[in-house]
């Protein structure tokens, strides 16, 4: 007998202690609560947001050049591992179209959401304690929504 993976979902996992990258961040913190640009996001009515309207890069700011080059390292790796082929017969690159803060505070929450238009998308938790930031991953196949044995598994 054997058991195929069908319609996986990859999911790529990766932990950095870094103070530079740390200090990064906060400067960055800094400067938006600074100049007022947390702003309340309309649909859960708790989170701050740095950008929104979503349409903001916090690349664009060259504050985060440390972590930018360690999260394309990373996405770098990522495709390697999922599509290894794809990495040694052909060349790839990409561009990080889209990045913002949220600033959760206990007890708040994002909400259920989706990013169709990008190829991977990803968190990074700034600050947690290590039992925080509880991250669900809805099921993407939405077929299997109408399945017992599949709701009751993922």
């Amino acid at each position: 007998m054997n058991l195929t993976t069908a319609f996986t979902t990859p999911i790529y996992e990766n932990m950095i202690i870094n103070k530079t990258v740390d200090r990064e961040f906060q400067d960055v913190i800094d400067t938006l609560k600074q100049n007022d640009e947390f702003k309340l996001n309309g649909a859960t009515e708790c989170q701050l947001l740095s950008d929104p309207t979503f349409t903001k890069n916090l690349f664009d700011t060259d504050k985060l050049e440390v972590f930018k080059s360690y999260l394309e390292e990373n996405v770098r790796n990522y495709v390697k591992m999922v599509v290894p082929d794809y990495v040694t017969n052909r060349s790839y690159d990409f561009t990080i179209d889209s990045s913002w803060l949220t600033l959760n505070k206990t007890g708040h929450y994002s909400h259920m959401h989706h990013h169709a238009d990008s190829d991977i998308s990803g968190v990074f938790y700034i600050k947690t304690n290590g039992k925080d930031g509880e991250l669900i991953i809805e099921n993407p196949n939405r077929l299997s929504t109408t399945s017992y044995f599949m709701n009751t598994w993922q």
